[in-house]
């Protein structure tokens, strides 16, 4: 994924959080770069994504209050 200077940083870190990790991997379009263009998008976007995946819960599929689930 190529990420503009004046894209939508919610919805690119949106995207790029349900690519990386909402199949576990196992899915063939997966976006597994992400290219930010020029050094303030890149620092803007590395911030927002360190945030979510610092929030990001694994846990069992039967597990209510896990995001993230697997078998």
């Amino acid at each position: 994924m190529i990420v503009m200077p004046d894209a939508d940083l919610d919805q690119a870190v949106d995207a790029l959080i349900g690519a990386w990790y909402g199949s576990a991997g196992e899915r063939c379009m997966a976006i597994s770069v992400a290219v930010p263009v020029g050094e303030s998008a890149a620092d803007r976007l590395r911030a927002r994504l360190v945030e979510r995946i610092n929030n990001l819960r694994v846990g069992h599929s039967l597990d209510p209050q896990r995001p993230i689930t697997g078998h």
